[in-house]
């Protein structure tokens, strides 16, 4: 019993490490200028705290923040923005999205969200409390 619980444990783990993203970490030399100018472009005043090339999605992920906020990005090789996620503060949104979250769930308190691009849309992940229970909630830009 005991043989069989560790061998099941090691495939366990090998099957994990097999599947896992590769991400490799990179220097600001190694990132493409197409891509650090878009970025830059994009995001001029943010702290890049990290640069990586992911190797699953072929695609060059920088990680920054804004003052307390952060920011993911992904551009191919290229320049194009494949996808972003920002922090939003909940004061700091439009007011229509608030209008939409009050329209949902009127009693529900508004505690901060993302705004993201993916698949060549924008849109808010908004994050709520309502009753006592936490939720995110998708908006449409």
């Amino acid at each position: 019993m005991r043989l069989i619980i560790k061998a099941s444990t090691v495939f366990a783990l090998l099957a994990t490490a097999a599947t896992a993203v590769h991400a490799k970490d990179l220097t600001k030399n190694e990132v493409p200028a197409a891509v650090l100018e878009a970025f830059e472009s994009k995001y001029p005043s943010v702290v890049v705290e990290k640069y990586d090339f992911d190797d699953d999605d072929n695609v060059f992920e920088i990680d920054a923040q804004k003052r307390t906020l952060e920011i993911e990005a992904k551009f191919r090789k290229d320049g194009t923005l494949v996808e972003s996620k920002e922090d939003v503060r909940a004061q700091d949104l439009p007011v229509a999205v608030l209008n939409q979250i009050k329209e949902k769930y009127p009693k529900a308190k508004v505690l901060g969200a993302n705004r993201v691009f993916k698949d060549g849309e924008h849109f808010w992940d908004v994050g709520i409390k309502d009753g006592g229970r936490h939720r995110n909630v998708i908006i449409s830009q």
